[in-house]
């Protein structure tokens, strides 16, 4: 064993996750590792290295999985594809953030692109989605299985919208450049002008991101305070609550894998309007919300008009039971069990 890697192990922490966040055995463990005087390869090598001393640990305790997922390409695809060409474990690879394989060191394209076409199953949570990792030349056959909902985390329901009444509108998202705040903003100041009255409560800035004076900035600027409600961070149990409140969810990022605070909008009742920002685009029909072009206050501004004036109706217990068929717990497992249990066939 290469010293630098015995001493990776050596140096390394085990934390073993609570009992209440594991569904079966074996126990959910945690590694974290000191690491130093590596080069960029060398520490890719001691990265997958140390993973694969890691599941020889529990090789030898007499635990095999059936399945492996994994969520994102680095480490985990990459991690997976070693497993399997050292034990023979299929696997499952998902890909949530945006993709470009330029995004990697040269020397990993390889890699990147091998754990995508020597994975058992691609899954992807939007055609968007293919669309980036197809642009890196890579040659994939994705499924398309959108996130899951917890439709139970979600008992409330909006009581929904009369025409010519104020707009309650709701927004969740962190003071990041991809949430696009100023196009959300610039929406709202054209509802204004155009005599339209609403309120708008805007949910997360405080959750991360650089950019949150500058939308607090904006909204004064555009003369928006009285119309805008900020509300830093809040638990799940809270938005739940926050949401059955308001009548409308906007959402104008630039981009986005699949949004859950889309879905958690939806299992409240409430109409979305979200740009075509990757994912959300793929569920969203006439009757449960509008997609409008990024960077497009004026296509915003012109959806809720519709709303207000009742060009747009909708039924909240409808758009409620709408995302539950199509991402609520019995769909997304049945979907999920239908992807691997044909992926374990296969190798039979």
């Amino acid at each position: 064993m290469r010293w630098w890697l015995d001493f990776a192990i050596s140096a390394r922490q085990r934390i073993e996750l609570p009992d209440e966040d594991v569904f079966r055995d074996p126990k959910a463990l945690l590694y974290s590792q000191k690491v130093i005087f590596l080069s960029e390869r060398g520490l890719y090598r001691q990265t997958i290295e140390s993973y694969l001393s890691v599941f020889d640990e529990l090789i030898n305790t007499g635990w095999r999985p059936d399945l492996i997922r994994a969520h994102t390409v680095y480490p985990a695809g990459l991690v997976a594809a070693q497993i399997k060409s050292r034990f023979g474990i299929p696997y499952v690879l998902s890909e949530h953030m945006p993709f470009t394989i330029h995004k990697f060191p040269d020397h990993l394209h390889d890699a990147v692109r091998m754990a995508f076409e020597g994975a058992d199953r691609v899954l992807s949570l939007g055609y968007d989605k293919v669309r980036q990792v197809s642009m890196s030349e890579i040659d994939i056959d994705a499924h398309i299985i959108f996130n899951f909902i917890d439709e139970d985390a979600f008992p409330f329901v909006s009581s929904g919208y009369q025409p010519l009444s104020p707009l309650r509108l709701i927004t969740i998202g962190a003071a990041s450049h991809y949430k696009d705040h100023p196009t959300l903003l610039r929406s709202l100041a054209l509802l204004r002008a155009r005599n339209i009255p609403f309120s708008m409560t805007m949910v997360g800035l405080g959750a991360w991101g650089k950019r949150q004076e500058h939308v607090l900035r904006m909204i004064e600027n555009l003369d928006l305070v009285e119309h805008v409600k900020i509300i830093k961070k809040m638990t799940r149990q809270e938005i739940a609550a926050e949401l059955a409140e308001h009548q409308v969810f906007v959402l104008t990022s630039i981009q986005e894998g699949f949004p859950n605070a889309v879905l958690e909008a939806l299992v409240t009742g409430l109409f979305v309007v979200a740009t075509r920002h990757g994912g959300t685009e793929d569920l969203l029909v006439e009757d449960v919300g509008r997609v409008v072009p990024i960077k497009s206050p004026e296509a915003v501004a012109d959806v809720l008009e519709r709303l207000y004036s009742g060009e747009i109706r909708f039924e909240p217990t409808l758009l409620r039971e709408f995302v539950i068929e199509k991402c609520g717990r019995a769909a997304y497992s049945a979907l999920l069990s239908k992807h691997y249990s044909e992926v374990l066939t296969n190798q039979h």
